[in-house]
């Protein structure tokens, strides 16, 4: 015997303490599990573990595999728990059938091989292996709640999430599992972890059947698949973390960083050794240089800037379509450009894209509406989550500001957590998500903000009026731009 699970619950009413599951692990077996439904005693659930060659009657015997592990108890109330459990039951129900294939494949084998080096001599390229034949949503399904377990012991990477969000979007029964997560997590009044538990274990149920009564199929795979690599042990692989990058061509990676320097050039804020790298870029780059030369042309009124403005989106269009396989796009524009830049997104990003837009209010997801239309993951930050002052120009820039906890909202509703989980594993800061988009786009809480202070800073301003220092946006805030901020929060709540 590998161990015993006990599962509890405190009945609200009654204050008692009752019986809910007792789960049996056994070497060689697949799990066996009993639910209860409070009103049968301890001496019914001994009376079940004895059934199945466990002698737990005297008290002795019930401390010491207490102590020893072999019987641990568990609260129903205990989430990361309970996940865990139902995990190691579907994995152990996994583990069963695979074991026991194994020794099917064993047994027919010792049997028909006579002749060991013959049979290498004639050994065909490729052999038959069976496996569990699952619907691709029991499959889906496992991953998910596979998936869930790794969650709770460390952070998901990059590939995890993505393949999370794959499982929302094509799984039902994924889907209703994360949004009764995110109701739960909202504490709407709909939805109880009791009602969250019973979906759970409905799902996890169904699943335990699929693996119980799938057939066997019998595949061909090339030999050359199995490799010593393959046959190591899942504790022993090299825990690596895979990192999509996109491969752009030399060509693109200049042009890119010709529009960076240009923007850099135009506010006068180029270091000389960008304006070198600027230099070597014009002489490499054929694109580079004929923006440039369409830059002097129109500064000389020798093509209209119609034309130079084709040339420039034709090169811009080209860059796009080189960004066209991205996993993730993160959009940090002002609102004025939100509508501009989401019709780039929607011609050359993939449906499967997931976009997020830092802050997310301004209505930002109205601009975005045929790329949501359409399948693409989409979320907004409600702040930003630091702030980032210049310290030397072109060499070092201070973060500071940093956020405790940031939130998140995401449509479809049904993406808030994985989307959470995405930017906490970006930012390494708690991410929690919020009940709905509309808490962003009605919390212009920046807009106020910003304009409030602007508009106290140079309330006195006419033409003529000069400074003699910078003002400091927050250092130097006073009662004015307070009261000023205070009228218009009230306007907002109002409206």
């Amino acid at each position: 015997m590998k161990k015993i699970t006990i599962v509890y619950e405190r009945n609200e009413e009654t204050n008692a303490i009752e019986l809910r599951t007792i789960v049996i692990f056994d070497e060689g077996k697949a799990p066996v599990v009993r639910d209860y439904h409070g009103k049968e005693s301890l001496y019914e659930a001994a009376s079940f573990v004895e059934s199945n060659g466990y002698d737990v009657v005297e008290e002795a015997n019930v401390r010491k595999a207490i102590e020893d592990g072999l019987i641990s108890i568990i609260s129903r109330a205990d989430v990361k728990a309970m996940a865990d459990l139902r995990s190691e039951i579907l994995q152990e129900t996994a583990k069963y059938g695979v074991e026991k294939e194994k020794v099917e494949t064993r047994e027919v084998a010792e049997e028909k091989v006579e002749d060991k080096e013959e049979e290498k001599k004639t050994a065909p390229k490729t052999r038959k292996v069976r496996r569990l034949n699952l619907s691709p949503e029991d499959k889906g399904l496992a991953d998910y709640f596979r998936l869930e377990l790794e969650s709770s012991k460390r952070e998901l990477t990059k590939d995890e999430l993505g393949h999370l969000m794959g499982l929302v979007r094509e799984n039902e029964r994924v889907r209703a599992l994360e949004e009764a997560k995110s109701r739960l997590a909202n504490k709407e009044p709909n939805m109880t972890q009791k009602q969250y538990d019973a979906l759970h274990d409905r799902y996890r149920a169904e699943l335990a059947e699929a693996f119980k009564n799938a057939d066997y199929i019998e595949e061909e795979i090339p030999v050359e698949e199995e490799t010593e690599e393959r046959a190591i042990a899942p504790e022993e692989e090299p825990k690596t973390v895979k990192v999509k990058q996109l491969n752009l061509s030399k060509e693109d990676r200049d042009l890119v960083n010709y529009l960076k320097l240009v923007i850099l050039r135009n506010r006068r804020e180029l270091t000389a050794e960008e304006n070198n790298r600027l230099a070597t870029i014009l002489l490499e780059n054929e694109r580079a240089r004929t923006l440039e030369t369409a830059k002097e042309k129109l500064k000389n009124h020798e093509i209209s800037e119609e034309e130079y403005e084709r040339i420039h989106a034709t090169y811009r269009a080209q860059l796009a379509e080189a960004f066209k396989n991205a996993d993730f796009i993160m959009v940090t524009l002002p609102s004025t450009l939100m509508k501009s830049i989401a019709n780039t997104i929607y011609t050359y990003a993939s449906s499967s894209s997931v976009i997020g837009v830092v802050p997310g209010n301004g209505g930002s997801e109205c601009a975005f509406m045929k790329c949501i239309d359409r399948g693409n993951v989409f979320f907004g930050i409600e702040r930003v989550p630091a702030i980032a002052r210049l310290v030397e120009k072109g060499k070092i820039v201070r973060s500071t500001g940093y956020r405790e906890e940031l939130h998140v909202a995401a449509l479809p509703k049904s993406n808030a957590v994985m989307c959470a989980e995405l930017i906490e594993s970006l930012f390494d800061i708690k991410t929690r998500v919020i009940p709905n988009y509309l808490n962003l786009t009605l919390t212009p809480s920046n807009p106020i903000l910003h304009t409030t202070r602007l508009k106290t800073i140079f309330n006195d301003w006419n033409e003529g009026i000069s400074y003699d220092h910078l003002p400091l946006f927050y250092e130097e805030w006073e009662d004015n731009s307070s009261e000023l901020l205070i009228a218009c929060d009230e306007e907002v709540q109002s409206i």
